[in-house]
């Protein structure tokens, strides 16, 4: 199916707002575009767009709010007042992208899939999303956003056997989201095993990627690495 002129034109906009790193304009734009003129499939071009646009938006809320968060406490009783206040209105903001990006998921792309590549890219960044909301949430609220990001991340962990190589890099991040929230949810030996498994995996035949896969694969796989370090460390001080 053929996207509308004015599909078209939404389109350049998209590809504008993200030369001019206005990432706030290009969200608003894809979400136009795929919930009035992407047709009945969606276009991995337009998943890179996706990907890229709430990833950037949702990323300066989350510095933001770990920037305040850092320095609430300091200062007066009526500075501290100021300082929540402003935590809690990007807070706000940042459930609100999240929020957005998963009914995105949920209504609009997941039905229109028919890759399953694709669709653990969708689940692999549903699951993000879910994270994302439960690092400014607290309670009860965390916790459901904490399951439904773990459920989600295990549903694209089934599903990647067989679809994807062990070296490729949204398998890679896949299981570095994946270990880091069990990081997050003090299942530190999850985490080290989801990381170990990943990182020696992708070893075998990461030789096989080229080009710019090979320097995203690399660089998760050091990440992988890295944590898998850390958290070993303290797994074992217990």
């Amino acid at each position: 199916m053929k996207m509308s002129e004015e599909g078209m034109q939404l389109l350049l906009k998209v590809r504008l707002a993200d030369r001019a790193e206005r990432y706030d304009d290009m969200v608003r734009f894809i979400n136009d575009l795929v919930e009035n003129h992407s047709g009945s499939f969606i276009d991995p071009l337009l998943l890179h767009h996706i990907s890229v646009a709430y990833k950037n938006a949702v990323g300066e809320r989350r510095a933001s709010w770990r920037s305040v968060n850092e320095w609430e406490g300091s200062g007066s009783r009526e500075e501290a007042a100021v300082m929540h206040d402003y935590q809690n209105t990007i807070a706000t903001e940042l459930l609100d992208i999240c929020t957005q990006m998963l009914e995105l998921i949920n209504k609009h792309l997941l039905p229109k899939t028919k890759d399953h590549a694709n669709e653990i890219l969708l689940l692999k960044l549903k699951g993000d999303y879910f994270r994302y909301k439960a690092e400014v949430q607290t309670d009860e609220a965390k916790q459901d956003s904490l399951e439904n990001a773990d459920a989600t991340y295990t549903e694209a962990m089934r599903r990647v056997i067989g679809v994807l190589r062990p070296c490729h890099p949204v398998r890679l991040e896949l299981a570095l989201n994946y270990s880091v929230l069990k990081f997050e949810m003090h299942e530190q030996e999850e985490a080290c095993r989801i990381a170990k498994l990943a990182f020696e995996d992708a070893m075998d035949t990461v030789h096989k990627v080229d080009g710019e896969d090979y320097v995203n694969s690399t660089s998760t796989m050091q990440i992988l690495r890295d944590n898998l370090v850390q958290w070993t460390l303290l797994t074992d001080r217990k």
